[in-house]
């Protein structure tokens, strides 16, 4: 979906729109993968640092008494680094996703 979406966005259409080689489909799921996996292995443990952190300055280790609000806020900042790290994948899946070599092999129309 991302693929059509964003070859929409860059005006292609006809056979470059949907078609495009499966070895760049399966380039495009693996850079997907790495980067909501390492953002999702990243965000959780750092939003929890952040909190017990907050917790054990502000709130005498108490993780029960944080309000919902700082911990809002711990979330935004552990989301901010992870996204710092996941950013150059992403970018890497929208490249993939916009580009359109000669394909030799098998073709994927299947998005």
């Amino acid at each position: 979906v991302d693929m059509v979406k964003q070859r929409r966005q860059m005006g292609y259409s006809g056979r470059h729109l949907a078609s495009t080689c499966s070895s760049t489909v399966k380039a495009v799921c693996m850079a997907t993968f790495a980067r909501d996996s390492l953002h999702n292995c990243l965000q959780f443990p750092i939003y929890e640092v952040i909190k017990t952190v907050v917790a054990s300055s502000q709130y005498s280790g108490e993780q029960k008494q944080v309000p919902a609000v700082v911990s809002a806020a711990c979330g935004g900042v552990a989301g901010m680094v992870s996204a710092a790290f996941t950013t150059p994948f992403d970018l890497l899946k929208t490249r993939l996703n916009l580009m359109t070599p000669p394909c030799k092999g098998p073709r994927s129309t299947a998005l």
